[in-house]
């Protein structure tokens, strides 16, 4: 009996989500260590919101910022994109 072909494409498709979960689990491990939280971290709901915002991609209002954006970059479209008060359900703005 052969494997069938999608045998291989899966195994790698299997490994390469385990190996990109455990690259992620060791970074967050790690920034945890790093910023253990303390008691005024969770003293209001303000101070929990805050410790839990995520820490990969803190993008600023002007439309720069980001994980991959260097400082002073940024179109004039993701800026309008980001102070525009539309909703993302892609209705306009009234």
């Amino acid at each position: 009996m052969t494997p069938s072909p999608i045998l291989w494409p899966t195994l790698a498709m299997a490994a390469l989500m385990f190996s990109v979960w455990f690259t992620l689990m060791r970074q967050r491990l790690r920034h945890i260590a790093a910023n253990a939280p303390s008691r005024r971290d969770f003293a209001s709901g303000e101070a929990v919101a805050r410790y839990f915002q995520p820490v990969e991609r803190r993008v600023k209002r002007a439309g720069r910022g980001g994980f991959f954006s260097t400082s002073g970059s940024g179109s004039s479209d993701a800026a309008a994109i980001s102070r525009s008060s539309s909703s993302s359900l892609g209705r306009p703005a009234s």
